[in-house]
């Protein structure tokens, strides 16, 4: 996935708001303090896809998103586990439960990993 780029588009953007995302993808490619550049890049690249997910749309239309099994459709750069809460950060973050976190946490994902997701994906 490459940064932001507006040539092609038929809509203006101001110059500044293109330097202001410029600086925020350059921020967001650059190693955090768990994950390193291209694993943000990623994660940030999973944010996107996340939208197009089968899965996710039919949790997201369930009355609970456990009545749902599946796998999410990934760009498979990712472990699972990360990509379970890069999908459902974007796509259902206010039924986010304890029990959902602790999971995610026992399957391996230290708890500061999970932040630095948290911050990439918002």
């Amino acid at each position: 996935m490459t940064g932001i780029a507006y040539e092609g588009h038929s809509f203006p953007v101001r110059v500044d708001l293109e330097a202001a995302h410029r600086r925020a993808w350059e921020r967001i490619a650059r190693p955090g303090t768990w994950w390193t550049g291209a694993e943000r890049v990623a994660i940030a690249a999973e944010t996107r896809h996340a939208t197009r997910c089968d899965l996710c749309r039919r949790r997201k239309a369930a009355l609970s998103p456990y009545a749902v099994e599946g796998r999410h459709d990934a760009l498979g750069d990712l472990a699972e586990a990360v990509v379970d809460a890069v999908h459902r950060i974007r796509t259902d973050p206010g039924r986010l439960t304890r029990a959902w976190f602790e999971e995610i946490i026992a399957s391996g994902l230290a708890d500061a990993r999970y932040v630095e997701i948290v911050g990439v994906v918002i």
